[in-house]
């Protein structure tokens, strides 16, 4: 009996260590996602990317973004490779830090943002993603394919073409219990828009006091998005 106490005894305490190993591992693991998750981030002065680049050293290797400027106050702004185009303020500009499903992100900010800062605090922000339709799926299938969070996506008619339309606020850093803290003063206005072979993801992020005009002026942008139609 005593064997078989001894036994269990030490069963428990192996089970007990790798209980503990398992724990500390997912704390680790925890302090790392919230640490290094952000959603909105923009470097008030250079930005930098994941490898270390400078934004200028991105913009010299980004051979498929073509700026063409016109008038005193536009310029058109062309992915070359993907096909498509938008017209900008010449205020507004181009971050080269894209990649994967990210073809394009450009944005607006204002004399009011925090250059100390690390978070883009004032301003617009547009990101265009282009994800592959080659089977020429319809929106609600593709995104049970992909399986997107629909919930709040309401039908659109963008340009006549099939389309998906959600607003909500901006979420910011997660908090203890890992949710997301909902910004005050944000706007971010999603669409989803099947061309083609092709489904585009069109977000317009709108943060600070006047996040409503800067959020009709992000809109006009999207809406009057030039697609190659082949």
């Amino acid at each position: 009996m005593k064997d078989k106490a001894k036994k269990g005894l030490k069963i428990l305490k192996v089970v007990y260590i790798i209980s503990v190993i398992m724990l500390l591992a997912v704390s680790l693991i925890l302090y790392f996602y919230v640490r290094d998750k952000t959603d909105i981030i923009q470097n008030g002065g250079q930005a930098v990317g994941e490898e270390g680049e400078s934004e200028e050293v991105k913009k010299e290797n980004r051979t498929d973004i073509l700026v063409e400027n016109y008038g005193d106050s536009m310029k058109k702004v062309s992915n070359v490779a993907e096909g498509f185009s938008v017209d900008l303020p010449s205020d507004w500009s181009i971050q080269y830090g894209t990649d994967d499903a990210l073809k394009l992100k450009v944005y607006r900010d204002t004399d009011n943002i925090n250059r100390d800062s690390m978070d883009f605090t004032d301003g617009s922000m547009v990101w265009i993603y282009v994800y592959n339709n080659k089977e020429s799926l319809t929106l609600e299938e593709w995104i049970k394919k992909e399986e997107v969070d629909k919930e709040g996506y309401v039908h659109f008619n963008f340009q006549n073409y099939e389309s998906l339309r959600r607003e909500e606020e901006a979420k910011g850093d997660l908090d203890v219990n890992l949710n997301y803290i909902l910004m005050e003063k944000s706007v971010v206005v999603n669409y989803l828009v099947s061309v083609n072979d092709k489904v585009y993801k069109l977000n317009c992020v709108s943060l600070g006091d006047k996040y409503q005009d800067y959020s009709e002026e992000c809109e006009k942008i999207l809406i009057n998005i030039n697609f190659k139609n082949d």
